[in-house]
């Protein structure tokens, strides 16, 4: 048995290595059907180089043909592991049934059945001629119908697999694109170099250009598979924008830049649950630099969670991810932080194919919600405040008409009993002669009583119903409610001036009331022809009545609106008072005090604004 060294064999020791090294690196960090269809692959690079050392180390053209066979199948081999890791590394393993992965594993071992058998068919090798160029020796041949037969078949499953790791490179993000970009670099790269092998003009014989290329990009796939950091260091993005723009497409471009700027966070998971794809937000709300490849529980910490919920258990590991909505508060270093945690499935083909998350920051909304809340809550205690307030001022109505209703009859009644037997009295005494005991100037005085009894009952009545809280209002024609007013009273002789227009809100059948008692008290204490004048302030934001007469003494100015003040014996002293209360049952002020002219005046202020003025002047 007889070997020989070649130029080809340092170089095949170095890729045997290699990919003995790839394989076992991506069999130790296996996880799932991707890793081990990976370290296949891996192996079967490892296989070419070894058996092609094999070849080409023998000296005998036996020798040399029988490993050549054999070698034959692993191409082959390589070409099914690589689909299947292309398979599983985009997402689309629930297509690799055992049936379908048997018919793949059959292209390889009917190559191999096939090649053993070759010395009796001749159907993958013909016509081998042992020759020796540059101090060694191999063979050369011609190919067989089944040999094209097979290596189509396998080629067509080539092109699938770069398909797959095209489009998974133009729909990734992140570390994902550059695995993709590298794969398929590596996969390109090796079906180009069998190229001039199957179609026989390579300048090395049997199918050695393709260790050259592992060599030269198996390294660089190792590093890339088995460390993200080295990954993020190749310029990807940087061929793609020049290539890009050279193809005027800027839609991965765009994708990526709104993906990457926006507002929300973005996670995406694949059918296991690892992150895949996350934007700068998402890392920058998780604390991570690089989380692709790891999964929740990894990166979600539940310690600043104020009160996860139905996130704690997907957190820790303790359930699935599945689709939810949940609005969470965290602790951070700028603060108490809410976000809108939304997690949807994704599916490719009506299949499961991970899921999105997505995270809002929802702080300021739920601070506006929070405002909201509390000023619908003060609203309600102020509703309540008020209703509270209408019920006492309704109790308050009800005991002034029991009051005036006490007033009314009750006293009342006695008061025309007494009445009756002081006119029966006065009528025997005019029928007794003039020396009766009775005196009728002691019946005068007690019928004068009687009559202010009347007079305190009628005001008391009337202070007691324009005492009431009011509750409703209407717009007033005010120069109708003063001419009205003029007219319920006994003006005598005297006239009224009226430069006020327009309308106010008010009760008006009080503030006719107020008018009335005026215009009375004006007409009582300013002599039968006084003149009265009612007008707006300043600013038109109030309304005067004031007369010509001879004014309000300066040292009783303060006490005239007081209950009980008067300046007439047989008076109550409740007139003005009436006037007070209905001003300030209105919410208006009201002052007294002396016009310009000598003559009493009486202010109203804070009753809103009034239109335009028209003068108007009646007289009694």
């Amino acid at each position: 048995m007889s070997w020989q060294f070649t130029p080809v064999t340092v170089p095949l020791v170095l890729v045997t290595l290699l990919g003995s090294a790839g394989a076992f690196g991506a069999w130790y960090q296996r996880e799932g059907p991707t890793e081990t269809w990976g370290a296949i692959t891996q192996l079967t690079s490892a296989l070419w180089a070894f058996v092609m050392l094999v070849t080409v180390s023998r000296a005998s053209p036996e020798w040399q043909l029988f490993w050549f066979l054999v070698f034959l199948s692993i191409p082959l081999m390589h070409a099914v592991s690589a689909f299947c890791f292309a398979v599983y590394f985009t997402g689309r393993g629930e297509w690799l049934t055992r049936r379908r992965l048997a018919i793949l594993l059959f292209l390889p071992l009917s190559m191999l059945v096939f090649a053993l058998t070759n010395w009796w068919h001749e159907l993958i090798v013909t016509n081998p001629v042992f020759v020796t160029k540059e101090s060694w020796a191999y063979l050369e041949y011609d190919w067989g119908a089944v040999f094209w037969l097979i290596f189509g078949i396998g080629y067509t499953l080539i092109v699938a697999n770069e398909w797959l790791l095209l489009k998974k490179f133009l729909h990734s993000r992140n570390v994902y694109r550059k695995l993709s970009f590298t794969f398929l670099l590596v996969h390109v790269a090796t079906v180009l170099a069998t190229v001039p092998s199957v179609f026989q003009f390579s300048p090395l014989p049997y199918f050695l250009i393709v260790p050259y290329v592992h060599l030269a990009l198996g390294g660089v796939q190792l590093l890339v598979a088995t460390s993200a950091r080295f990954a993020n260091l190749l310029p990807i993005d940087r061929i793609l924008t020049l290539l890009s723009s050279r193809l005027g497409s800027l839609v991965t471009l765009a994708r990526d830049y709104v993906i990457e700027e926006v507002d929300n966070g973005l996670v995406i998971l694949d059918d296991t649950g690892r992150i895949v794809d996350v934007n700068r937000t998402a890392r920058k709300m998780l604390g991570w630099e690089r989380p692709v490849g790891r999964t929740i529980e990894d990166v979600a910490d539940i310690g600043p969670v104020e009160d996860p919920g139905v996130l704690e258990p997907i957190i820790t590991g303790e359930e699935p991810i599945h689709e939810l909505k949940e609005a969470i508060w965290l602790r951070t270093d700028n603060g108490r932080r809410c976000y809108d945690v939304r997690v949807s499935a994704l599916s490719d083909a009506d299949k499961h194919a991970g899921h999105v998350i997505l995270l809002h920051d929802i702080t300021e909304q739920k601070h506006r919600e929070q405002r909201l809340e509390k000023r619908e809550q003060e609203l309600e205690e102020q509703k309540a405040a008020l209703e509270q307030r209408t019920d006492q001022l309704e109790y308050q109505n009800e005991r002034l008409d029991e009051f005036a209703s006490i007033v009314s009859h009750d006293l009342r009644n006695p008061l025309a009993v007494a009445q009756g037997y002081l006119d029966v009295l006065e009528q025997q005494a005019n029928e007794l002669p003039d020396e009766s005991p009775i005196d009728e100037t002691t019946i005068d005085e007690i019928d004068d009583s009687h009559q202010r009894i009347e007079a305190i009952i009628d005001d008391a009545l009337t202070l007691a119903r324009q005492g009431k809280a009011i509750t409703a209002t209407e717009t007033v024609s005010l120069p109708d409610v003063v001419t009205t007013a003029w007219d319920n009273v006994d003006t005598k002789d005297a006239s009224l001036e009226c430069d006020a227009d327009g309308g106010l809100d008010a009760d008006r059948d009080r503030l006719l009331n107020v008018f009335e008692n005026l215009f009375r008290n004006a007409v009582e204490h300013g002599g039968r022809d006084v003149t009265v004048k009612v007008g707006t302030l300043p600013n038109r934001n109030g309304l005067y009545v004031e007369d010509d007469g001879s004014g309000i003494p300066a040292d009783r100015i303060d006490k005239v609106l007081e209950h009980g003040y008067t300046t007439n014996d047989q008076g109550t002293g409740l007139g003005l008072s009436i006037v007070a209360d209905i001003i300030r049952a209105h919410g208006w002020g009201i002052t007294a005090t002396n016009g310009a002219d000598g003559g009493a005046r009486f202010e109203f202020t804070d009753i809103g604004s009034l239109n335009e003025t028209s003068r108007k002047t009646v007289s009694s």
